[in-house]
């Protein structure tokens, strides 16, 4: 009877402490009854060395039910602090500090550039026309040699004063050709339409935005062709303004002698006599042609020239007819001069040989019109040894051909010197 009340307390006080400990929160609750709330607790602190750890647990009664680790994400460090700069002799260094411990870092900092601003010793001076050169220098005493770019050019009335550069290109040479001052001379395109806007010149604008002279044609002979091969006749044409082509005979410095590439006119050289100095030709070389052909700023370049009128010029060991020498800005060649164009010969020469211009052919040049078409006859200044003649070339070239001084279809070669200068391109 003992054993049984034994087996019976043990039995009693088993199901007591069942009943006192936490259960499942699914079991019907009592006052004696404890549900378990887990929570994640760290068990072991992260550092910037090892993993923590933290595990799923009851609060009330510490029963655990999960645990997992904490990886560490190393060191969190702030900025870098320099603590020696660089400079151009030594490296410089910098240093940055862990936030959650005492670790820190450092890094040498590479050498930097030489700052070769602090001084500036001028070689010489840059100009308008060409760059200069220095020796500049860093704080540390190193040195190197600097280009110091050109300065801008000082315009006034359109030419620098300190180069005499234009302002604006007032001239190309391209080929060996100078191309120098404008004139009408190719006849119009059938694609271009003339506007009625007309500039101070009298020319005409057109819709390829060129201008363009109006003319009422007279050719000098019948069945004259263009360059286009149309015929030439009596009507109204137009004629495009085009930069003039010079051939170059000379050059001595910054002077340069050409004469026209073309036969850009016709004029007859006198109505009566040929002294050169008094002629129309040379009349309407320096006036009309010289206001019409060029700039204001272009006629500041072309040098008034001595024109040598002696009886040498003429070609003739005497001559009564010879004149004084003129000073002009335009010309034309004498004897001389157009010998000098083709010394090996004083007969044909292709050298001598000028193409009319379309301008020219409709304001009625004589042109040839078989092997050498086109070609016309051009006026030299040189006196014949008669009042009435005067010299000029044939349209093949042939130096010593005569023509009436009033000869109307003479070709007109006009020739100048110009003085070359820098230009702000």
């Amino acid at each position: 009877m003992k054993k049984i009340v034994s087996i019976l307390a043990v039995f009693m006080a088993v199901v007591l402490v069942s009943l006192t400990a936490c259960t499942p929160s699914t079991q019907n609750s009592s006052s004696e009854e404890h549900v378990c709330e887990f929570n994640w607790v760290e068990t072991k602190a992260v550092t910037c060395y090892e993993n923590g750890k933290e595990s799923l647990k009851c609060e009330g009664c510490g029963a655990v039910k999960e645990t997992r680790t904490i990886i560490s994400n190393g060191h969190d460090f702030g900025e870098w602090y320099e603590t020696k700069p660089a400079t151009c002799k030594e490296e410089g260094e910098q240093y940055k500090d862990c936030k959650n411990c005492d670790f820190f870092d450092t890094r040498m900092i590479p050498v930097i550039d030489h700052d070769y601003t602090h001084d500036l010793q001028v070689v010489y001076e840059p100009t308008c026309y060409e760059e200069g050169e220095g020796i500049a220098y860093c704080v540390c005493g190193a040195s190197k040699t600097v280009v110091l770019e050109m300065i801008d050019h000082e315009y006034e009335d359109g030419f620098c004063v300190m180069c005499g550069g234009t302002e604006y290109s007032l001239y190309e040479i391209i080929d060996g050709f100078l191309y120098f001052g404008e004139y009408p001379q190719t006849i119009k395109a059938d694609s271009v339409t003339i506007t009625e806007t007309v500039n101070e010149k009298g020319y005409y604008l057109g819709s390829d935005n060129e201008w363009y002279a109006k003319v009422a044609a007279t050719p000098y002979g019948s069945g004259y062709t263009f360059t286009n091969s149309a015929t030439i006749y009596g009507k109204v044409y137009y004629f495009k303004v085009e930069p003039i082509k010079w051939q170059i005979l000379s050059q001595e410095g910054d002077t340069i002698s050409v004469v026209c590439a073309s036969i850009i006119a016709n004029k007859r050289y006198d109505n009566s006599n040929n002294n050169y100095a008094n002629s129309e030709i040379r009349a309407w070389l320096n006036n009309e042609f010289y206001n019409t052909a060029f700039s204001d700023l272009q006629k500041q370049l072309i040098i008034t020239t001595e024109v040598d009128n002696s009886e040498q010029s003429t070609g003739y060991s005497t001559n009564q007819y010879a004149c004084e020498n003129t000073y002009d800005k335009v010309y034309l060649l004498s004897y001389q001069e157009a010998y000098a164009m083709d010394r090996s010969t004083t007969g044909r020469s292709k050298a001598r040989e000028r193409i009319t211009s379309d301008y020219a052919r409709a304001t009625g040049v004589y042109m040839n019109t078989t092997s050498n078409y086109g070609n016309g006859w051009w006026w030299f200044r040189c006196h014949d040894s008669n009042s009435y003649n005067a010299h000029g070339v044939g349209y093949n070239g042939n130096i010593d051909t005569v023509k009436l001084v009033n000869y109307l279809p003479g070709g007109v070669v006009p020739a100048l010197q110009i003085r070359l200068v820098a230009t702000n391109e």
